[in-house]
């Protein structure tokens, strides 16, 4: 099934080379002032704003290093220079972990967050704010660089501080795809997901080297096999995995996955460089254990309904496979692909499927980190040894209503997307508490005399609506009481210890009485 190789040389591939020596990656690295334009109406100088171009020519303004933000973080838990309360308004893409700085890149549809892996603290980000639409991405040891596909080039940006280091002008780099670096020949295979063909950039100078047929179009995963000398690219259209040399860029075989519904939807290889995992996401979905020297299907196991992205974990030699049906990760033994546990994402939110997204490993930590979207948007960091997820840092929370509480000496925060009740310290800022509630709030108050805090709560589709009556100090449920009419706001009268409640379906007001929680009145 060999394949015409379609090699095309272009002669110059411009490179444009921003910091001075003296300014790149260095403790000493100073950042840019950052000018924010806003989400929407006119920018910061009164003209107006237009969205970012997601196709055409690359940015003529470069993005900006990474970016800091003073703000208020409910999911962090603190507020410093560059925590961000949330980064965009998607659910998380792609993952690539620094393994020179121990940091974890996550690329969430408008942006890119860098995070601390320890803390899961965000320290910076870059994106949206400089115009700059992320795509693929991937990072590199050599020369600690993060490498991300933007329409119409590559750039290389500092994994330290985040400063553009080099734009590689590819014409047909797209948003979409996949980005694969590989070490070996020091080269990024940059493969269009709605092109049927891959462009190999050569680092060492800049130039484009190739450009290699990947049949129909529809790549969407890829992985390099340094020890076996060559690179995989997953074609979810036409249900093959093509198979390249690194050094020659011919095309060695076309794998085919057996006729199944769908493409690849996860590669592996083992660290030997010898097998090659691959799952295809249909209902059921299928994990493939197929031969490097060969391209032969040597295992094959039926496993969950929506199975996604692949982890080797070169520590315990076990594969982490994300599962978007069962809302799971599954840990599978290579030799027998048989399944040895099922770790289980945290329900934080009721609203559609958890589904994980990419996988990335930091194995100095011992630590799986999923990104998921749908229902989830978070990132979840997940104990290899243990088996279970030990920290979540959400993607999407909507912080809209808030009430100082004495109780605790802190304000309380309902979060509208997460369905949850934060507590915030005063002084601090710091994140105290989380209390997950039955359905959205949709407004509170905090009762002086009593020190409770009253809340409304219930949104379509759920059939909660009621009134909920939590302690002030920890969060804990005191009373609950059904308001059928959908309460959509709550205020407090010390005067005369009465709660006021607002109903939206009734068009009336219900009145409680804050010390007993008796109805006074509608």
């Amino acid at each position: 099934m060999a394949r015409a190789l379609l090699v095309v040389t272009v002669a110059v591939v411009a490179l444009l080379v921003l910091p001075s020596p003296g300014m790149i990656g260095g403790a000493n690295a100073a950042a840019a002032p950052i000018v924010r334009s806003p989400p929407m109406g006119t920018s910061a100088n009164g003209g107006a704003w237009d969205p970012p171009t997601r196709s055409g020519a690359p940015p003529s303004a470069p993005p900006a290093p990474w970016t800091v933000d003073a703000t208020l973080s409910l999911i962090n838990g603190t507020v410093r220079s560059g925590n961000r309360a949330y980064p965009s308004w998607f659910g998380a893409g792609a993952l690539a972990y620094d393994t020179v700085d121990e940091k974890l890149f996550v690329e969430t549809g408008s942006q890119i967050q860098a995070i601390d892996p320890s803390t899961m603290q965000s320290t910076g980000s870059l994106g949206a704010s400089a115009g700059f639409t992320p795509g693929p991405m991937a990072y590199a040891s050599t020369g600690d660089l993060l490498y991300v596909t933007t329409p119409g080039a590559v750039d290389a940006f500092s994994a330290a501080n985040g400063t553009l280091r080099a734009r590689y002008v590819v014409a047909n780099a797209t948003d979409t795809g996949t980005l694969v670096f590989v070490p070996s020949a020091d080269v990024l295979v940059v493969a269009p997901e709605f092109q049927s063909r891959a462009t190999v950039l050569n680092l060492s100078d800049g130039i484009v080297t190739d450009t290699v047929s990947v049949g129909s179009y529809g790549i969407t995963q890829g992985i390099a096999d340094p020890a076996a000398g060559v690179v995989f690219l997953g074609n979810a259209t036409g249900g093959t995995i093509e198979e390249f040399s690194d050094s020659h860029w011919n095309l060695v075989r076309t794998i085919s996955i057996g006729g199944l519904l769908s493409g690849p939807e996860g590669l592996a290889v083992d660290t030997g460089g010898d097998q090659l995992y691959a799952t295809e996401g249909s209902n059921p979905s299928v994990l493939l254990e197929i031969a490097v020297a060969n391209g032969s299907t040597i295992g094959r196991r039926t496993l969950g309904s929506d199975s996604g992205p692949i982890q080797f974990d070169p520590v315990t030699g076990a594969l982490f496979v994300g599962d978007g049906g069962n809302e799971s990760i599954y840990t599978v033994d290579p030799v027998g692909l048989g399944v040895t546990a099922t770790i289980p994402f945290p329900l934080y939110s009721t609203t559609g499927l958890v589904t994980p997204m990419a996988l990335a490993e930091a194995p100095a930590l011992g630590t799986l980190f999923a990104a998921l979207s749908a229902g989830g948007n978070r990132l979840d960091a997940i104990s290899v040894t243990n088996r279970t997820v030990y920290r979540a840092l959400d993607l999407y929370p909507v912080p809209e209503y808030l009430a100082d509480d004495s109780s605790c000496g802190c304000y309380a925060v309902g979060d509208s997307y997460s369905d949850a009740l934060y507590f915030v310290n005063r002084t601090t800022f710091r994140l105290e508490r989380t209390v997950e509630l039955p359905a959205e709030p949709q407004g509170l108050a905090y009762a002086s005399r009593t020190g409770d805090l009253w809340i409304a709560v219930g949104y379509a589709p759920y059939s909660t609506e009621e009134v909920l009556v939590v302690y002030g100090s920890n969060g804990t449920l005191r009373a609950s009481l059904p308001d059928p009419e959908f309460p959509v706001a709550v205020a407090y009268d010390a005067g005369t210890d009465q709660v006021f409640v607002a109903n939206n379906n009734g068009h009336a007001v219900s009145v409680f009485n804050a010390s007993s929680g008796g109805r006074s009145s509608t």
